[in-house]
């Protein structure tokens, strides 16, 4: 019997010598840690405070969740020992993410980030981080527009015009394939009562009213008309646009600031340089070759591919009747439906009906709040206008405004409505930010 106590003493000794051990060993005793969360380079490495943190162990898959404080950490305290994966997760409504990036969106945004397979004791590191990323958010936007043109004897009058896009996502995005149009609709600013029945209220065209047009679609509501469509070459990879980074469509790629010699041999220079740009470093220039001597070729610049042309040029309207336009689509031009205005159906001028659907962005510009004329736009693509103020020839351009900046990444102002996106530049800067 005294043997067998001797024993059990033993054992109990072992057990608490075990225990003991178990104590002092940093591999069993529970341990704090934290989680610091940044945004991705795209967004500036910006701390990320409020975003969820969670800990989840792999052996029995209990998860702890933190919120990361105001300067972006989830402190962690007492977890037991063992493998974890860490994930961080933040989403975002469409008007929240619009206060914190500047992007319109349509839908929710979400930022993920993980680390799998942290082993976590007291000898192992007690720092980690997590840097948030999204999906792309934000695309393709019309960042300027210069259709006012220049001085008719000084500058270079309408030749010098441009459009500018503008990459404002967070990733590469690819021009090969865009389309650029201007759109087609009544410039007229008075409407006779009653209003004739192929006008709609606001005394644009009803072009469910045109023949052809199908049965049980919206026409005025869900398509747009085009009276020009251009399109940028390239085989898909081509013509990359850099996040933050934009592309300069030009009427004609010249050094307008420079003399030149038009197709007719005549040498051709501006009284004042200062009145207009230099387009020679364009992206992308549409030459006709035909009509105009000006329309000259760059051949260090793409041209684009003119799919239905208008007039002996790309000419933007120099009073502001226009509204533009940059879309996708997989559909081949030669499939698309196009229609007469309904007030003049035997016509042999047809325009080309685009789905709402595939456009990228819409501005709307008009000669001035006294002259507008009827939106060839929707709301829900720009429910205002932009215009210069100087009118016609005045060198003035309109540009979207900055709405936040991520480390030298210009996000643009995108909220559809032109009227509060744009401002007034007083000499047109291609590139100009």
């Amino acid at each position: 019997m005294l043997k067998l106590r001797h024993y059990l003493f033993l054992l109990l000794l072992a057990a608490m010598a075990t225990a003991c051990s178990d104590d002092n060993d940093p591999t069993v005793q529970p341990v704090d840690f934290a989680v610091t969360v940044k945004y991705s380079d795209a967004y500036g490495n910006a701390t990320a405070p409020n975003v969820t943190v969670k800990a989840t162990n792999v052996d029995n898959q209990l998860s702890t969740e933190v919120k990361t404080n105001q300067i972006g950490v989830a402190n962690f305290v007492g977890l037991p020992v063992g493998v974890y994966d860490l994930t961080a997760t933040i989403t975002y409504t469409p008007e929240q993410f619009q206060e914190f990036a500047g992007n319109t969106v349509g839908s929710e945004v979400v930022f993920n980030s993980s680390l799998t397979k942290q082993l976590i004791n007291s000898a192992s590191q007690k720092q980690f981080e997590l840097e948030l990323a999204s999906a792309r958010v934000g695309d393709l936007v019309i960042k300027q527009i210069y259709y006012a043109g220049s001085h008719r004897t000084d500058g270079a009058v309408f030749r010098d015009q441009f459009i500018e896009i503008h990459n404002n996502s967070d990733e590469v995005i690819y021009a090969d394939g865009l389309y650029f149009a201007q759109l087609y609709g009544s410039t007229s600013t008075s409407i006779s009562n009653p209003i004739p029945s192929y006008l709609q209220e606001n005394g644009q065209y009803d072009w469910s009213k045109s023949p052809g047009m199908p049965q049980g679609i919206n026409a005025n509501r869900d398509y747009v008309y085009t009276k020009t469509v251009y399109q940028i070459p390239g085989s898909g990879s081509q013509y990359p646009i850099e996040p933050g980074a934009s592309i300069v469509i030009a009427q004609n790629a010249l050094n307008h600031k420079a003399p030149y010699q038009d197709q007719e041999g005549n040498v051709v220079a501006p009284r004042d340089p200062g009145l207009t740009v230099d387009l020679s470093g364009a992206d992308f220039e549409a030459f006709y070759n035909k009509g105009f001597d000006s329309d000259l070729d760059n051949p260090a610049v793409p041209d684009l591919i003119v799919h239905q042309p208008m007039g002996n040029d790309m000419i933007l309207d120099v009073i502001g009747r226009d509204a533009y336009a940059i879309f996708r689509t997989e559909d081949p031009v030669s499939s698309w439906p196009s229609f007469p205005t309904p007030d003049k159906p035997t016509s042999a001028n047809v325009y080309f009906q685009v789905p709402v659907a595939d456009l990228i962005d819409g501005v709307e510009t008009q000669a001035s709040p006294q002259q507008l004329r009827p939106k060839k736009l929707s709301n829900a693509v720009d429910a205002g206008y932009t215009y210069v103020p100087l009118g016609i020839y005045s060198s003035q351009s309109v540009m979207r405004e900055v709405a936040r900046t991520f480390n030298g990444r210009y996000i643009l102002k995108d909220t559809n409505n032109s009227t509060n996106d744009f401002k007034v530049m007083e000499r047109a800067s291609p590139r100009g930010y």
